[in-house]
């Protein structure tokens, strides 16, 4: 958040985090609900939410010299301030 210090007033906001899942040993039934969660938190905000967000992980966590991703993926946001603040707090806090 940036906020003017004169006037105490808010000049800009935004989002960003994400959560991913890096086991050392695989389970992957761990997977498949860390994904599941993950998911239907997405859903609740946007439907657009969770692929387009998984995307950016998958993008984020890309190890180029292994050509592999590295753990199982997640969800990664930056930016984020296309939707009112309280929305997008609550996405955050979810």
């Amino acid at each position: 958040m940036v906020v003017n210090k004169e006037t105490n007033e808010i000049e800009d906001w935004w989002f960003g985090g994400g959560s991913d899942l890096t086991p050392i040993y695989l389970n992957i039934f761990d997977a498949i609900h860390f994904h599941s969660v993950l998911k239907r938190a997405c859903d609740k905000f946007d439907k657009d939410f969770y692929n387009t967000f998984k995307e950016n992980c998958d993008k984020y966590f890309y190890i180029t010299y292994r050509k592999e991703c590295r753990g199982v993926g997640g969800i990664f946001f930056e930016n984020l301030k296309f939707k009112a603040f309280d929305d997008l707090f609550g996405f955050v806090k979810s």
